[in-house]
Parts: C-alpha cells; structure tokens; sequence
C-alpha cells in the first residue's frame, strides 16, 4: 500500500470533528485535497477547506504556503499508531492468529494481531479481515498497544475498497479517540475517504 501511494496520485476528503461529552459535534473542518505525485515527492493541492460551514479555502492556501517557506522544525511528530500492522516493515513487531471465516462472508478470513514483545504505542492490537484467495486486505481494526502520551483512546479502522490495476487499494480510514493535559479533554473523530487514484508514471 505505501508503495502504491507513492505511485498513484489521489484525491482525499478529510472531515474532522471535535465532540463534546455526548459525542456531538462542536467544531467540524471539512476539506479535499488532490494529492499529485511529482518525481517521488507528493505535492497537496487544496481544493475546498471549510470550517464549521464557512469556506476558508484561499486562508488555508495561505497558511499552507507560509508554513512550506519555514524551516523544517527539529523533533518531527510523534506516530500514534497510525500505521498499518500489516505493513512489511511492522509484521516482525506483531503476533498474528487465524481466527477463521468472517461471518459475513464465507471467502474472507479474520486475523488477529498483537504485539510480540512489550506493547508499546509503534505496536498494535487489532482485527484485518482478509479476502481467502487473493490474500488482499479488506479491513482492519486496532488500536495502539500502548497509548502515545496525551491520548487516552484511540480506535482506528482501514478498508480497502478502491480499485487499482495493481489491486485493492486504501479507500478510507476512520480514526476516533480522546485525550489532553490535566482537565482539558477532547474527543476527536477523523474521516478520510480516498479516491481516483490515477498511476503517476516516473519522471
């Protein structure tokens, strides 16, 4: 998958949502974006940005170039998990056991997975759901094995639904969680949905 994503430009529509205590919305951003892959470097076009029902496309524009001209800050991003556990570079971290058919459908198999050794918040506890014959993902489920700093909850669901000549590739992904400083809390709700995928030929 991360190497079809580098050889594939995209279109991404994200809603992001923060939620009070029952789980209803107090703040949603909306935005789509083509994501165009120019010799190995990805280029993000912004096509729409909307926060909570006003169009702020030209100020995101804005802030995006602004933030391309600054220097690169030390330190990076912590990665929360978000990575999927069947990736080549994490499946020696995880343990993983046949379940067996998905009840929804007798041609799929269901796999659990967790951490090998002592969990951590690069490892993962989950479910994929597999297709039996060609051994493609359908769906995953799983959470960080041990919560990054800050987060307290963290649910994460990938499906695999767009086609590609070179196969299934990553649809959507759902992300729910909550987390803070002391008594400040939030809870969060993250969608992603990918689409026209289109071969970005080499340069």
């Amino acid at each position: 998958m991360a190497k079809l994503l580098e050889n594939h430009s995209h279109t991404t529509a994200t809603r992001s949502e923060e939620l009070d205590k029952k789980g209803k919305p107090e703040s949603v951003t909306e935005s789509v974006e083509r994501v165009t892959q120019r010799g190995g470097q990805a280029d993000r076009e912004v096509i729409r940005f909307v926060r909570d029902g006003k169009d702020d496309t030209a100020g995101e524009k804005k802030r995006r170039a602004e933030a391309k001209a600054e220097p690169p800050r030390k330190g990076g991003s912590i990665r929360i998990g978000a990575k999927s556990p069947l990736d080549a570079a994490e499946q020696a971290k995880h343990r993983f056991t046949l379940v067996g058919p998905d009840s929804a459908d007798p041609n799929r198999v269901k796999i659990r997975f967790e951490p090998k050794g002592k969990p951590s918040p690069e490892t993962s506890i989950g479910e994929a759901v597999v297709d039996a014959a060609t051994g493609a993902i359908v769906r995953l489920r799983y959470r960080p094995a041990d919560n990054p700093k800050f987060v307290d909850r963290m649910d994460i669901q990938m499906e695999y639904g767009a086609s590609t000549p070179e196969g299934p590739a990553l649809s959507r992904v759902s992300i729910e969680g909550a987390g803070g400083l002391l008594f400040v809390k939030k809870r969060m709700k993250v969608t992603m949905t990918l689409s026209d995928y289109e071969f970005a030929a080499p340069r």
